[in-house]
């Protein structure tokens, strides 16, 4: 039994993990999908930068820099880059989540099997254990301890029996006396 307990206790905190694993990562996607809309935001106000930068660019080239231009472009590239890497970290943490979950599941069957080990190994134990059908004490005993025992190799008449029980709370005794002395016997003596 200990054996199955111990199944059983891996396979609990198996279980455990795997739950505190899937709310980790449930709360990794819902945190990542906050970072979507900012990145949007990020890119719209460097897209307006750049497209005003280029504009005021090809009006005026005396009063605006090219550097202007150029900074402008980077700060959409990056913000495209961040937009990229929000929808990578959404897609990744749902991807973690469904890997939880599938372990989470892989975890609920370990546990399922480690209970149905235990109750194997109990249903196994009951089989090493013989009752005796009354109170009593063994008189004869016809097998080894360890041997392998069929069951019902008991029979009819004592064969096959593993053992002799005898009862010695109420014995019944016949005795020869002679009858000159019968008077002096008492029930209970």
């Amino acid at each position: 039994f200990a054996r199955a307990r111990a199944e059983i206790a891996a396979a609990t905190a198996a279980l455990a993990k795997a739950n505190a694993d899937l709310e980790k990562a449930k709360a990794d996607a819902a945190r990542s999908q906050t970072e979507i809309p900012k990145a949007k935001a990020e890119l719209a106000i460097a897209g307006l930068e750049f497209q005003r930068s280029k504009a005021a660019r090809e009006k005026a080239p005396d009063l605006v820099v090219q550097q202007s231009v150029d900074a402008a472009n980077a700060r959409l590239e990056m913000a495209n880059a961040m937009q990229a890497a929000a929808q990578a970290a959404v897609e990744a943490s749902a991807a973690a989540a469904q890997a939880a979950l599938s372990a989470r599941g892989v975890a609920e069957a370990g546990l399922e099997v480690a209970n149905k080990n235990a109750q194997r190994a109990e249903l196994i134990s009951n089989f090493t254990k013989i009752v005796a059908p009354f109170a009593g004490t063994i008189i004869e005993r016809r097998v080894d301890v360890g041997a392998f025992i069929t069951p019902g190799a008991g029979g009819a008449a004592g064969q096959g029996a593993l053992v002799t029980l005898m009862d010695f709370r109420t014995v019944r005794v016949q005795v020869a006396m002679p009858e000159s002395e019968a008077a002096l016997v008492a029930k209970g003596q």
